[in-house]
C-alpha cells in the first residue's frame, strides 16, 4: 500500500514554473537525500530533501505525505 501524497498549491505552482513533473517528486521522495529532519512530534516529521536540480519540504506523518513547497 502507497502512502498519500498532496501537493499544496504553492508547491504546484513552484513545480509548473521549474518544469517539474509528479514523476520526478516521487522520484526526490525516494531517492532524494534528506538534508535536514525537524521532529514535529510523534510519529510526524519535517524533512528537507534534495534531489536533482531542486530542492523540496515535506511534512511526513505515517501513511500521509505533504508537500509544502519546492524551490
Amino acid at each position: 500500500m502507497e502512502c498519500e501524497i498532496k501537493v499544496k498549491d504553492h508547491a504546484t505552482d513552484k513545480c509548473i514554473d521549474l518544469g517539474i513533473t509528479n514523476k520526478e517528486l516521487n522520484e526526490g521522495i525516494n531517492k532524494g537525500a534528506r538534508r535536514k529532519r525537524i521532529k514535529l512530534g510523534k510519529n510526524k516529521s519535517k524533512d528537507f530533501i534534495t534531489y536533482r536540480y531542486y530542492e523540496m519540504v515535506c511534512i511526513k506523518q505515517p501513511c500521509h505525505l505533504s508537500i509544502e513547497t519546492v524551490y
